[in-house]
């Protein structure tokens, strides 16, 4: 189940700055789901159609690792906000061996654009 929050806004009529998108993860299917929800985050906070598909392959490459690594997981999308400025924070959760590595995979800190 997918499931979202929001405050003071009728169903289907989200904005984004309290939107919250939790998007289970066990499946080649739940892949696309995620990324489609990504997708539709980023255009809503006016990212450009290119940038929008961007955040949506991050996504799906998480989604991904979800699905061969953990089995199964969750994608969490929530608009966040720093400086005036909006973005998208993806967290994937998973239960399973994931990173070998963990401080050498994380030592650049985290990615981001824009």
């Amino acid at each position: 189940m997918i499931t979202s929050r929001s405050a003071k806004t009728p169903k289907g009529a989200l904005l984004p700055e309290e939107q919250e998108i939790t998007v289970p993860i066990a499946s080649d299917r739940d892949i696309f789901t995620a990324r489609r929800h990504g997708r539709t985050l980023a255009l809503q906070l006016g990212y450009s159609p290119t940038e929008a598909t961007l955040i949506a392959t991050v996504i799906s490459e998480l989604a991904r690792n979800i699905v061969r690594s953990a089995k199964h997981g969750e994608i969490e999308l929530t608009v966040a906000k720093d400086a005036g400025r909006q973005g998208i924070m993806v967290v994937a959760r998973g239960a399973g061996p994931w990173l070998a590595d963990v401080p050498r995979a994380v030592a650049w800190g985290p990615f981001h654009f824009g």
